[in-house]
């Protein structure tokens, strides 16, 4: 599933910009998970991912606590 969410983020549209508020909480890959398997943790409870590799292997300091260097 390919996807493009970052037009609506900026649209001035009222139904795009509600429509973007809607999709955000979809998923919510916060790619700062440490672990020694393939899961990438969605923060919404409802829809983990997985990686080609161990999330450990990914997992490098961030911003602000964890990040996937890609």
């Amino acid at each position: 599933m390919s996807v493009t969410i970052d037009k609506f983020e900026y649209a001035t549209d009222a139904a795009a910009q509600a429509a973007w508020v809607a999709m955000k909480e979809l998923y919510h890959y916060k790619c700062n998970d440490n672990a020694a398997n393939t899961t990438v943790l969605d923060a919404t409870g409802t829809n983990n991912g997985a990686s080609t590799t161990n999330t450990s292997n990914l997992h490098t300091d961030g911003k602000i606590d964890g990040a996937f260097n890609f």
